[in-house]
């Protein structure tokens, strides 16, 4: 094992303890005077009850102090935990042994780093680039992963490292080098005054660059990672002018990286796939609900037994030379993509100049070329409105929220400056063919056996999205149900105790099942938008063979995210379900919307059960464009001889039991920000426009007895409410429990809405309902008219006693108790 970065610094300080081991505008320390600070912190730690083991909460400090409150929670064997202001537990558990730190900044909330990652990238950086005890290395900045990084390869060879502020002029403070500068802040020209030997530049800031006479000996080389590892995964020389930021390199010594098709196996050089990174480099925990783009920790087939791999969430492949290409998000064709991004090396444009100072403030990355990506450079969701409100103020003029969300790109965010500009309030619509391609059935999913449907009930249920709002009432319907059946739910989640953790916090939420029902509940580790579900070959078969029905209801719901970002979990994750029912022909009941057969023009007033609409035909957004094309594998499948039924739900609402409305859902979160901001719209159709409210217990009941009581021969059933919900009724119960409600102009109601998001933040509930609204709000996209026609479901349920309730005052009151400010009461209710 390779010593640790402690046992690192520990040695230089013994062999040269006079040396300078740290510069900056407060001053010098030497090896031994650095060392004596951390014996001062480790000593204050321990009388505080820092323990082996225990999670210490390092706040943000001038660089050099962190690294002292850093070396001095390792010298007591303890963790240190970024993003905390005090000791604190880990909410993932138990921090594993070998932990190094736990990041839960902004960018990565919850990714646990070993020491032997961080020790074997630096033990690397170190022989790579011959780092001597006369460099000077320059560390910017206080993010965790390249703190430890810059700092350590200057402690660990021996050398000085040189503190500047992030964006700082630190030709100042170069010159005291003779240097080894890493990472310059884009835009930062590294100074001339010295004989600069090597630059090393962030994967995604290859911008920066070496100025006029910096030596030439210089060598510049590109550094890939990610937040969810913490550490440098690849890396590569950059030679000549090309500063081509896709290309990343080839592995640091102990990361092994993988390129792997569909099932999990390596592709050849030139073909494209996803990208998996394993070996030392494996964080040894990461949280699996952080709001990053992060991938998750898998088995890892190539590895030791009980190894694990990460998810790295890009496409990639391999180039004839051996190093490798990030490619653009995935397109779902089933044919490899092979496109590589266009370069941008043009100027920015004085509008993207001050998009890129925002980013620089709020994620302190400045972006340098205009295809840039705000969420690929450490950007989340929930710091748009912040980045919307700097805009703002940078220009003197609103920029339109629910655009900001959906662009990306340096460029894209700056057009949203122009005054002239009319930004599309929706995503680029899919391509036909890329649709079509994305709903074509793997043609080796295939039945092998056909067996007579079993008189007796199934043993053996496999529930996907037992998590969600319908999966949680799904869940207790079958075990209320099927007494004497298992249910297998598939949960997105690192181990066993975080799945567990899961399923009970969603059904105590929904008020649903309870552990006297756990031991016939069995958690199964894996993930929609993985090959396999995310199980290894032996785990897939082992499933397969044991099943005697799948009711595949997991899907990310997400209605302004593109067709392209939601195809894994909700169009490959459906694929795979098919996968693992096929051989042995095991009854599949999918869950899909009555969404699909919304299409981009003019609707018919009622439409059936057997309707469906050609990909011409589906309207431009992406979590629809999703539910279609996975019906459509649903409907190949059926074709092949897998048994399957289809149930479409209209607007999934609350249950009437208790009023619990979906934390996810449409209609409920444009209300409560609508409420928020005191605003809704009026005009030409919004005073008749109606809402299909389907209660979700009546969901649930419907769906578990149609599995229990009719065949899965190729049917589908509408589960819509005869009797629409008006928005004026709604409307009117929310006043007459004391919210003050103004009759505003659609866009009137749009700005109100944008203006509270920015405003109140990130906890705004106006926030969520601003970006679904968008900036030109569309009634018939917001509350479609469409009707569908349900007389098979009516039929088939018949003599069952379950009938879908109207939603009329007395359960809108129900609903809206829960979502009412504190203190309001609807009318009429118990005090």
């Amino acid at each position: 094992m390779s010593p640790t970065l402690l046992e690192l610094f520990d040695a230089r300080r013994e062999q040269a303890p006079h040396r300078w081991a740290c510069a900056g505008a407060g001053g010098r320390l030497t090896y031994a005077e650095l060392d004596a600070a951390v014996q001062a912190e480790t000593g204050r730690l321990a009388l505080a009850g820092v323990a082996a083991g225990d999670p210490v909460g390092v706040p943000a400090r001038p660089a050099a102090e962190m690294v002292v409150a850093v070396l001095a929670v390792w010298r007591l064997g303890a963790v240190a935990v970024w993003g905390a202001p005090q000791l604190l537990s880990w909410t993932g558990g138990t921090v594993p042994a070998g932990a190094a730190f736990v990041d839960r900044t902004p960018s990565s909330s919850g990714v646990v780093v070993g020491h032997q990652a961080l020790a074997g990238q630096v033990s690397w950086a170190l022989r790579r680039w011959s780092v001597t005890p006369e460099d000077r290395v320059l560390c910017t900045s206080t993010v965790p992963a390249e703190l430890c990084f810059d700092a350590f390869l200057a402690l660990a060879g021996g050398a000085c490292v040189v503190w500047a502020p992030p964006l700082a002029d630190v030709a100042e403070t170069a010159r005291v080098e003779r240097a080894t500068i890493v990472a310059p802040p884009a835009g930062v020209t590294v100074p001339t005054t010295g004989p600069v030997r090597l630059v090393l530049h962030r994967h995604g800031s290859a911008g920066a660059g070496a100025g006029a006479g910096a030596g030439a000996d210089l060598a510049e080389w590109s550094l890939y990672g990610l937040a969810e590892a913490g550490v440098v995964l690849a890396a590569r020389r950059l030679d000549g002018p090309s500063r081509d930021g896709a290309v990343i390199g080839r592995p640091v010594d102990g990361v092994r990286l993988a390129v792997l098709d569909e099932y999990g196996s390596p592709v050849p050089p030139g073909v494209s796939g996803e990208l998996f990174a394993g070996g030392s480099c494996v964080p040894l925990a990461v949280d699996g609900d952080a709001p990053t783009n992060a991938g998750h920790l898998l088995p890892d087939p190539f590895g030791s037994p009980g190894s694990r791999m990460l998810g790295v969430v890009a496409r990639a492949r391999w180039l004839a030379d051996g190093t490798l290409q990030v490619l653009d998000a995935p397109a779902p064709s089933p044919t490899p993509a092979t496109a590589v991004p266009a370069k941008d090396d043009r100027p920015l444009t004085p509008g993207e100049l001050v998009v890129a100072e925002a980013w620089s403030a709020l994620i302190g990355v400045r972006p340098s070329r205009a295809g840039d990506d705000f969420y690929a450079l450490g950007g989340y969701s929930l710091l748009v409105p912040a980045l919307a409100g700097r805009l703002q103020s940078a220009v003197g003029a609103d920029v339109p929220l629910a655009a900001l969300f959906r662009a990306s790109t340096l460029s894209e965010q700056a057009a949203l400056l122009d005054p002239g500009a009319q930004p599309s309030p929706d995503p680029a619509p899919t391509g036909e063919a890329e649709l079509v391609a994305g709903a074509t059935l793997d043609p080796a999913i295939v039945v092998h056996t056909r067996a007579p449907v079993p008189a007796r009930p199934p043993r053996r249920i496999l529930l996907t999205g037992a998590t969600g709002f319908l999966g949680s009432f799904l869940l207790a319907e079958l075990l209320r149900t099927w007494p004497d059946s298992t249910v297998i739910c598939l949960v997105r989640a690192t181990d066993r105790d975080q799945a567990w953790r899961r399923l009970h916090e969603a059904a105590g939420h929904y008020r649903q099942w309870t552990d006297a029902h756990r031991h016939r509940v069995t958690v199964v580790v894996g993930d929609l938008a993985r090959p396999r579900l995310g199980l290894s070959q032996e785990e897939f078969d082992a499933l397969a063979g044991s099943l005697d029905l799948v009711l595949h209801n997991g899907a990310r719901i997400n209605l302004v995210e593109p067709f392209q970002q939601l195809y894994g979990p909700n169009v490959a994750g459906t694929q795979e379900i098919l996968r693992l029912a096929a051989p042995r022909a095991v009854p599949v009941h999918f869950v899909s919307s009555t969404a699909v057969l919304a299409g981009s023009g003019t609707a018919p007033p009622l439409r059936g059960e057997t309707d469906r609409l050609d990909a011409a035909q589906v309207g431009p957004y992406g979590y629809v464009r999703s539910k279609w094309a996975a019906e459509e594998l649903v409907r190949a499948a059926a074709g092949r001889g897998l048994p399957v039924t289809v149930y479409r739900p209209g607007r999934i609402s609350g249950d009437t039991v208790n009023g619990i409305c979906g934390r996810d859902d449409a209609f409920w979160t444009v209300l409560r920000g609508s409420m928020e901001a005191g605003a809704v719209p009026d005009g030409p159709g919004w005073q008749t426009a109606t809402a299909d409210l389907v209660p979700v217990d009546y969901v649930a009941r419907a769906i578990i007895y149609l599995c229990a009581h009719h065949n899965a021969e190729g049917r589908t059933y509408h589960l819509v409410n005869p009797v629409p919900t008006r928005l004026s009724s709604v409307l009117d119960r929310a006043r007459a429990a004391g919210v003050e409600l103004q009759d505003v102009s659609p866009q009137q109601w749009a700005l109100r809405l944008a203006a509270t998001a920015r405003r109140d933040g990130t906890h705004s509930a106006a926030l969520p309902a601003a970006t679904l609204v968008g900036d030109t709000p569309d009634q018939e996209r917001i509350l479609p008219a469409r009707r569908y026609d349900a007389t098979g479901a009516r039929a088939a349920l018949a003599g069952s006693g379950i009938d879908c309730p109207v939603v009329g005052p007395e359960l809108l009151d129900r609903y809206l108790q829960l979502l009412l400010p504190a203190g309001a009461q609807p009318a009429g209710s118990p005090a």
